[in-house]
């Protein structure tokens, strides 16, 4: 089956998911995305020098040509809350595209789509896109990461466990089996809320390698910083 494949605002591959009807980020959000946002000082008032180096202080950032197995984590943008990744997906969008995280339910669909479904060749992948030599570089180097053996799983972790599986699905090349926690909607005693999915909450929730049956980390205060969540965005045609 042939993947729909596209570029978001910032150049960066969205990928088609039939049953939800939207595109999602093929990658967890990098901060060279995040720092695009972050350039547009119209909307991104009160997002500062300040506020960004208290971020990368928690996850410090890796020059794109430096991204590799052992630093991955590094390429993408974690610690930021809910409210200020809602501002981030109202820039992405514009007026055209409704952007948002997906819901819990969401992201375990994605997971098994991803799931059941071959890795991306990276030719596939920059031909469907019109990157910049920089956004190349940085694809070029996360695909060639997250096809490597053995996969990071523990990532901030004192002790990082690894996963010894070879990667077969573009589940593994999506980073939802191996790689950082990741935002997304739900509910908790009847209350909407927030939680984190992801490999790095299967091991600090003790559930294994199974992402499907994880257990939701739910994140109780709306300013949480967890270094370990990051997101991804979920992107439809507004109707």
């Amino acid at each position: 089956m042939t993947q729909k494949i596209v570029a978001d605002r910032t150049g960066l591959p969205l990928i088609w998911i039939p049953s939800l009807n939207a595109f999602v980020n093929l990658f967890p959000v990098t901060k060279v995305s995040f720092e695009f946002f972050l350039c547009d000082r119209v909307v991104a008032q009160s997002f500062d020098a300040s506020w960004y180096n208290k971020i990368l202080q928690q996850n410090p950032r890796e020059a794109v040509g430096e991204i590799r197995n052992e630093n991955v984590e590094k390429a993408f943008i974690t610690g930021v809350t809910p409210e200020e990744i809602s501002k981030f997906c109202r820039w992405m969008g514009t007026n055209k595209y409704n952007c948002r995280i997906p819901t819990n339910e969401e992201w375990t669909e994605i997971y098994r789509y991803a799931a059941s479904n071959a890795v991306l060749s990276l030719s596939t992948v920059l031909d469907s896109i019109a990157a910049s030599a920089r956004i190349e570089e940085l694809i070029r180097n996360l695909l060639s990461a997250s096809t490597q053996n053995p996969v990071p799983t523990g990532l901030f972790v004192g002790n990082p466990v690894r996963n010894t599986a070879p990667v077969a699905t573009l589940a593994s090349q999506m980073f939802l089996q191996n790689g950082i926690g990741e935002w997304v909607s739900a509910v908790n005693n009847n209350k909407a809320c927030v939680g984190a999915r992801g490999g790095i909450m299967r091991r600090l929730n003790g559930d294994g390698m199974d992402p499907v049956n994880s257990r939701l980390l739910f994140v109780d205060r709306a300013d949480s910083r967890p270094k370990e969540v990051g997101f991804r965005l979920i992107i439809q045609e507004r109707s």
